[in-house]
């Protein structure tokens, strides 16, 4: 992304994954170490849900700002969650990290 990423702002990114399905990620960005950014993040397969979870982003890989439609499809699905998110390594395995 050419502009500066800011914390408290909305970001997105979309790619075609290995099996042909157009993924997309919702991202906000909650604070910034060491040249990375520490996100919440909603992903989206073929316009499905996938999940909502914390990760760490590098600035490269965010491609441009949300859509207003997209920043309200994250509230709407972020109000549904009271509690910690899991993080990204917890929604890719299914394992509970305890550190």
């Amino acid at each position: 992304m050419k502009d500066k990423v800011e914390i408290g702002k909305f970001y997105a990114n979309e790619y075609i994954d290995e099996d042909g399905r157009t993924e997309k990620n919702i991202i906000l960005v909650i604070s910034e170490k060491d040249g990375s950014f520490k996100t919440e993040t909603l992903w989206i397969t073929e316009g499905d849900m996938g999940d909502l979870y914390s990760n760490d982003w590098l600035p490269q890989f965010i491609q441009r700002k949300a859509t207003q439609d997209e920043v309200d499809l994250f509230n709407q699905e972020r109000n549904k969650i009271d509690d910690q998110l899991r993080g990204y390594v917890e929604v890719v395995t299914g394992n509970r990290l305890i550190l």
